[in-house]
Protein backbone atom coordinates (compact mmCIF):
# COMPACT_ATOMS: atom_id res chain seq x y z
CA UNK A 1 0.00 0.00 0.00
CA UNK A 2 1.65 3.18 -1.22
CA UNK A 3 4.93 1.30 -1.60
CA UNK A 4 4.73 -0.55 1.72
CA UNK A 5 4.23 -4.32 1.93
CA UNK A 6 1.22 -4.90 4.18
CA UNK A 7 0.79 -8.61 3.38
CA UNK A 8 1.27 -9.76 6.97
CA UNK A 9 -1.05 -7.12 8.39
CA UNK A 10 -3.97 -7.99 6.11
CA UNK A 11 -3.68 -11.76 6.59
CA UNK A 12 -4.90 -11.92 10.16
CA UNK A 13 -7.97 -13.60 11.61
CA UNK A 14 -9.27 -10.21 12.73
CA UNK A 15 -9.07 -8.76 9.22
CA UNK A 16 -10.57 -11.89 7.64
CA UNK A 17 -13.48 -12.03 10.05
CA UNK A 18 -14.11 -8.29 9.77
CA UNK A 19 -14.11 -8.55 5.97
CA UNK A 20 -16.58 -11.42 6.15
CA UNK A 21 -18.94 -9.47 8.40
CA UNK A 22 -18.61 -6.23 6.42
CA UNK A 23 -19.33 -8.01 3.13
CA UNK A 24 -22.92 -8.54 4.25
CA UNK A 25 -23.75 -4.82 3.92
CA UNK A 26 -25.07 -3.99 0.41
CA UNK A 27 -23.85 -0.36 0.35
CA UNK A 28 -20.37 -1.37 1.43
CA UNK A 29 -20.30 -4.09 -1.24
CA UNK A 30 -21.36 -1.61 -3.94
CA UNK A 31 -18.63 0.85 -3.02
CA UNK A 32 -16.00 -1.87 -2.87
CA UNK A 33 -17.04 -3.43 -6.17
CA UNK A 34 -16.52 -0.16 -8.04
CA UNK A 35 -13.03 0.22 -6.59
CA UNK A 36 -12.09 -3.43 -7.06
CA UNK A 37 -13.27 -3.52 -10.66
CA UNK A 38 -11.18 -0.43 -11.47
CA UNK A 39 -8.14 -2.72 -11.18
CA UNK A 40 -9.25 -4.62 -14.31
CA UNK A 41 -7.44 -2.05 -16.42
CA UNK A 42 -4.06 -2.98 -17.90
CA UNK A 43 -1.79 -4.42 -16.70
CA UNK A 44 -4.46 -6.28 -14.72
CA UNK A 45 -4.06 -8.17 -11.50
CA UNK A 46 -4.16 -11.43 -9.64
CA UNK A 47 -7.02 -11.21 -7.15
CA UNK A 48 -7.31 -13.34 -4.02
CA UNK A 49 -10.60 -13.68 -2.21
CA UNK A 50 -13.71 -15.75 -1.76
CA UNK A 51 -15.85 -13.96 -4.32
CA UNK A 52 -13.27 -12.61 -6.74
CA UNK A 53 -14.30 -15.01 -9.52
CA UNK A 54 -18.02 -15.06 -8.85
CA UNK A 55 -18.90 -11.47 -7.96
CA UNK A 56 -16.01 -9.05 -8.40
CA UNK A 57 -14.57 -10.36 -11.69
CA UNK A 58 -17.17 -12.78 -13.09
CA UNK A 59 -15.86 -12.22 -16.64
CA UNK A 60 -12.21 -12.99 -15.81
CA UNK A 61 -10.70 -15.23 -18.50
CA UNK A 62 -9.03 -17.52 -15.94
CA UNK A 63 -10.21 -18.46 -12.45
CA UNK A 64 -8.52 -20.85 -10.04
CA UNK A 65 -10.37 -22.00 -6.94
CA UNK A 66 -8.12 -23.56 -4.30
CA UNK A 67 -9.99 -25.70 -1.83
CA UNK A 68 -8.99 -27.32 1.46
CA UNK A 69 -10.95 -28.75 4.37
CA UNK A 70 -11.75 -26.58 7.36
CA UNK A 71 -9.37 -28.71 9.40
CA UNK A 72 -6.50 -28.21 6.96
CA UNK A 73 -7.08 -24.46 6.77
CA UNK A 74 -7.19 -24.26 10.58
CA UNK A 75 -3.94 -26.22 10.80
CA UNK A 76 -2.20 -23.93 8.30
CA UNK A 77 -3.52 -20.82 10.03
CA UNK A 78 -2.38 -22.16 13.40
CA UNK A 79 1.15 -22.65 12.04
CA UNK A 80 1.17 -19.13 10.57
CA UNK A 81 0.08 -17.62 13.87
CA UNK A 82 2.52 -19.71 15.89
CA UNK A 83 5.37 -18.51 13.63
CA UNK A 84 4.39 -14.97 14.61
CA UNK A 85 4.55 -15.90 18.29
CA UNK A 86 0.84 -16.25 19.00
CA UNK A 87 -0.49 -18.94 21.33
CA UNK A 88 -3.32 -20.57 19.36
CA UNK A 89 -6.00 -23.08 20.30
CA UNK A 90 -6.67 -25.33 17.30
CA UNK A 91 -10.28 -26.17 18.24
CA UNK A 92 -11.17 -22.50 18.70
CA UNK A 93 -9.52 -21.57 15.41
CA UNK A 94 -11.36 -24.40 13.64
CA UNK A 95 -14.69 -23.22 15.09
CA UNK A 96 -13.99 -19.65 13.91
CA UNK A 97 -13.16 -20.85 10.39
CA UNK A 98 -16.32 -22.94 10.21
CA UNK A 99 -18.39 -20.00 11.50
CA UNK A 100 -16.90 -17.69 8.86
CA UNK A 101 -17.49 -20.27 6.11
CA UNK A 102 -21.12 -20.62 7.17
CA UNK A 103 -21.62 -16.85 7.36
CA UNK A 104 -20.06 -16.33 3.92
CA UNK A 105 -22.06 -19.14 2.29
CA UNK A 106 -25.37 -17.95 3.70
CA UNK A 107 -25.25 -14.16 3.50
CA UNK A 108 -27.95 -12.58 1.35
CA UNK A 109 -25.57 -10.85 -1.06
CA UNK A 110 -22.38 -12.09 -2.72
CA UNK A 111 -22.48 -15.42 -0.97
CA UNK A 112 -19.50 -17.71 -1.31
CA UNK A 113 -19.81 -20.67 -3.66
CA UNK A 114 -17.62 -22.77 -5.90
CA UNK A 115 -17.56 -21.97 -9.57
CA UNK A 116 -18.23 -24.65 -12.11
CA UNK A 117 -17.51 -23.25 -15.53
CA UNK A 118 -14.98 -23.68 -18.36
CA UNK A 119 -12.81 -20.74 -17.24
CA UNK A 120 -12.38 -22.10 -13.71
CA UNK A 121 -10.06 -24.79 -12.42
CA UNK A 122 -10.92 -26.25 -9.02
CA UNK A 123 -7.81 -27.55 -7.33
CA UNK A 124 -7.77 -29.50 -4.08
CA UNK A 125 -5.08 -28.01 -1.86
CA UNK A 126 -2.40 -30.43 -0.78
CA UNK A 127 -2.13 -31.44 2.84
CA UNK A 128 0.62 -29.52 4.59
CA UNK A 129 1.26 -32.23 7.19
CA UNK A 130 3.28 -35.39 6.67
Amino acid sequence: MEGEDVSNEIRTETVGNTASQTAAFPRVREALLRRQRAFREAPGLIADGRDMGTVVFPDAPVKIFLDASSEERAHRRMLQLQEKGFNVNFERLLAEIKERDDRDRNRAIAHWYRLSMPSCWILPACRSRK
